[in-house]
């Protein structure tokens, strides 16, 4: 069964953040490739929602890695997949989002 996918405004702040950033730091190429993973990726989060990595039980978050640096973290609602954030695993927001 395919889900219905809703992205937070976080979420879609942080991709466009990321594309910018690639974009500048490595070329078009590499942020059309980002985002072309991003695209398979929530593609299998509609039909596999679970095929995250549970992050926080008690809230049902999950995360699948985009890229080696780069998690999305989502939770399932409703029949729904929402897209909370896209987060750089090196940085202290990993460690927020777990707590």
């Amino acid at each position: 069964m395919s889900r219905k996918v809703l992205w937070t405004a976080e979420a879609e702040v942080a991709l466009s953040d990321l594309l910018a950033y690639l974009g500048t730091a490595w070329g078009r190429t590499a942020a059309s490739a980002f985002y072309d993973d991003v695209e398979r990726t929530v593609a299998l989060l509609k039909v596999f929602p679970e095929a995250g990595v549970i992050e926080v039980l008690d809230k049902g978050i999950r995360s699948i890695p985009l890229a080696r640096q780069v998690h999305l973290f989502y939770l399932m609602s409703g029949g729904n997949v929402i897209i909370l954030e896209l987060i750089d695993v090196r940085s202290g927001r990993m460690q927020q989002i777990r707590e």
